[in-house]
């Protein structure tokens, strides 16, 4: 149904218009006195309310005022939000303009003026790549230098062990390592000694120490590798964990220290595991910063190896009952005995290695002589050929 004041079409039965708010009037209503029945009654006729036009015109002037205003209120947010979008994209511009601006053009020229100054030094990372670099490549070449002197080693059949050398300077400190009572208790001391202990229990194979043929292998925990002034060589590897490269060996005879295990006094090769340093050293072999008899060259003796092995009469043979004479007396001197008779003492004093430590009384009224078992042995052997000629 259309309104009768706006025109605008409402839905059938509606009581106001929805547009303007103007009341419908939808009474039918009957003349008094008429007939009832529907055939002969007039068409119905629509009776509007009883507004006057001044009440109507102002309803309708509220209407298209509220409207207008809408209108206007809505045109006025149409260019604030214009307004704002484009403040963002002229922020976000400016701070695009930025970064390229520092990227592109001040970034660069900063790095162009830095780059003379480290023009010629290394980066500190990179620096310390380059050491790590060459103390790797340096730790390279000594493991490969110290396997290929415990290969050839190997193929010169010499016995290769770990182990770590101890110097013991008493006898007492001897058989306390080994856990033994000192079967030599009451006589002569014969330390120091030097020892190289091994990891652990190996089984070697050497000589005999009665001079005797053949050989035998054995369980040892150790070997001994210098005794008496000849330790001197070893101090500055004490303590220190080692591999050595055994050359010929062979086992005790008697009592000496240490009690039982094997005698490796010539060709011993170390090569200390420390890892800072590679190093091959021998007991046989001379070193000029050494005072110790061991260090000077064989020429400055008769018998060099005399306090290191045992000698056979037949080795003796070729030497004059002077030159036996000397060599007998040659091995106290290593222990810096003194002598009464003058040609004996100037001969001993013309050696570089000869150094005096005792008179002739003193060292022969110690309560421990500093003989070694093999020098007493070897003494024994070169005054019976001395006075078999």
């Amino acid at each position: 149904m259309r309104c009768p004041q706006c025109n605008c079409e409402n839905p059938d039965g509606a009581k106001f218009c929805t547009t303007c708010g103007a009341p419908f009037m939808n009474e039918r209503v009957a003349p008094s006195g008429s007939d009832t029945n529907p055939a002969s009654s007039p068409a119905p006729t629509e009776v509007r309310p009883a507004v006057s036009d001044g009440a109507s015109q102002q309803s309708a002037g509220d209407i298209q005022n509220q409207t207008q205003q809408a209108r206007k209120k809505s045109r006025r947010k149409i260019p604030m939000v214009l307004f704002i979008v484009l403040v963002i994209l002229a922020l976000a511009a400016t701070a695009f303009g930025a970064y390229y601006v520092y990227t592109q053009i001040l970034h660069p020229q900063q790095e162009q003026v830095e780059q003379p100054k480290q023009k010629g030094k290394d980066k500190p990372n990179d620096k310390k790549s380059k050491q790590e670099g060459k103390i790797e490549s340096n730790d390279a070449e000594k493991q490969n230098a110290r396997q290929k002197a415990i290969d050839n080693a190997k193929a010169a059949g010499k016995t290769v062990l770990p182990g770590t050398i101890r110097i013991f300077e008493t006898d007492a400190q001897m058989t306390d390592f080994q856990g033994i009572q000192n079967p030599n208790a009451g006589g002569y001391e014969c330390g120091p000694y030097a020892v190289f202990a091994f990891d652990s229990t190996a089984y070697v194979t050497a000589g005999h120490g009665d001079g005797s043929p053949g050989s035998s292998s054995e369980s040892a925990s150790m070997v001994l590798l210098a005794q008496g002034s000849d330790v001197d060589a070893w101090t500055s590897y004490d303590g220190k964990h080692v591999t050595c490269a055994l050359g010929a060996m062979w086992w005790p005879s008697d009592t000496g220290l240490p009690l039982g295990e094997p005698r490796a006094l010539r060709d011993v090769q170390v090569l200390l595991d420390d890892g800072e340093e590679f190093s091959n050293v021998s007991n046989s072999q001379s070193s000029e910063t050494s005072t110790s008899a061991s260090s000077s060259s064989a020429g400055d003796y008769i018998l060099p190896d005399s306090s290191t092995r045992l000698y056979s009469a037949s080795e003796l043979q070729p030497y004059s009952q002077y030159e036996l004479m000397l060599a007998r007396n040659e091995i106290y001197a290593r222990h810096g005995r003194g002598f009464n008779d003058q040609e004996i003492r100037q001969y001993f004093q013309s050696k570089s290695w000869y150094q005096q430590r005792y008179t002739a009384e003193e060292f022969d009224s110690l309560p421990n002589s500093p003989l070694t078992s093999i020098e007493q042995q070897n003494i024994k052997t070169i005054y019976d050929v001395e006075h078999s000629k």
